[in-house]
Order: structure tokens, then sequence, then C-alpha cells
């Protein structure tokens, strides 16, 4: 179930436009949780950035690297942000 939070229901109100939400759930190989758990906060930015700037973030955290699967999220994820700021 993706409820709707109050800050998002803030913007709806207050912006004058459209404001829009999305959900991020890729498992990335190189990340470890619970089984219950899919992503975290941080984790959608892993795509969005891609793997040449989250890289310190990894090796610092001593991560490993993207496999196929990961990559293809990333690809998709980063054409889904670029076709959304390009169109709104």
């Amino acid at each position: 179930m993706l409820m709707k939070c109050i800050f998002c229901s803030f913007a709806d109100a207050n912006s004058g436009g459209n404001t829009y939400l999305y959900e991020f759930q890729h498992d990335f190989s190189f990340l470890h949780y619970v089984d219950w758990v899919n992503a975290s906060h941080i984790d959608d930015l892993y795509s969005v950035l891609g793997e040449v700037f989250m890289k310190p973030l990894r090796d610092l955290l001593n991560l490993g690297d993207f496999d196929d699967i990961d990559r293809k999220v990333r690809d998709d994820s980063q054409k889904y942000f670029a076709n959304f700021a390009y169109t709104g």
C-alpha cells in the first residue's frame, strides 16, 4: 500500500501545479538488507546519479560493484528522470 505523506498533500494544495510521487524498490546486488526491505531512502540515488558519482560512497562503505541488472535499472531510471526533466 502506498500512502501519500503529509508533505505531498501540502505540496499539492499549495503549489498551484502538479506534484509527483514515485516509489523505488530495486534491491541492488551490493546492498544487503533484511528480507522485508527492498530499498532504503537513499537507494534511488545509485540509479539516478549512476556508478561514477556514487563510487566514493560505495568505496567508503566497502560495497561491491553494479551487476548487469543494477545497470539496467540505472539506465532505465536515468531515462525516466531525464524524460521528466525534459517534459515536466
